[in-house]
């Protein structure tokens, strides 16, 4: 299986709820990664999207640190219409988050999830394997062979 990761990033004016997850996210830059699937059979390039995921910063004592979570694309699409739609005047309605409310669910949501990533991980036997990438424009692929072509169509075109 050949897969290929898209790596874009969106940002936020307003903070953010993403549904799924438990806790607001504060306003800033995200990056986006979406991995896709090459399909066999058609006579030209055809990618199914396989998963999206979106990179979280860590808290400001860990600096650096990152999770990552998956997310809905049309859930992702939703809260960038909402976020752009959204004017300073509706950011302090009371049906929007304010800054004290971030705050707030930042400390209830609060915890050492990397160390509980860790202990599932031992408790399950899980290893983590670093993987090659090959960067190609926007697009990232785990096949050399697949970067290659792509570059090639690309010098092809341009």
């Amino acid at each position: 299986m050949t897969v290929r990761t898209n790596v874009t990033a969106v940002t936020f004016a307003y903070a953010v709820v993403l549904r799924g997850l438990d806790e607001v996210l504060p306003a800033g830059t995200y990056r986006i990664e979406t991995d896709e699937e090459r399909v066999e059979g058609p006579s030209f390039p055809v990618y199914r999207r396989l998963r999206t995921v979106m990179q979280i910063p860590g808290a400001e004592d860990r600096p650096g640190s990152t999770r990552s979570i998956l997310i809905e694309p049309d859930d992702l699409d939703a809260a960038v219409a909402r976020d752009s739609a959204a004017s300073p005047t509706d950011a302090q309605s009371p049906d929007c988050v304010s800054a004290p409310a971030v705050a707030a669910s930042a400390a209830a949501g609060a915890g050492d999830r990397s160390e509980a990533d860790r202990s599932q991980m031992d408790a399950y036997g899980i290893t983590r394997v670093p993987t090659d990438y090959f960067h190609v424009g926007a697009y990232r692929y785990t096949s050399l062979k697949d970067a290659v072509a792509q570059a090639e169509r690309d010098v092809r075109r341009g």
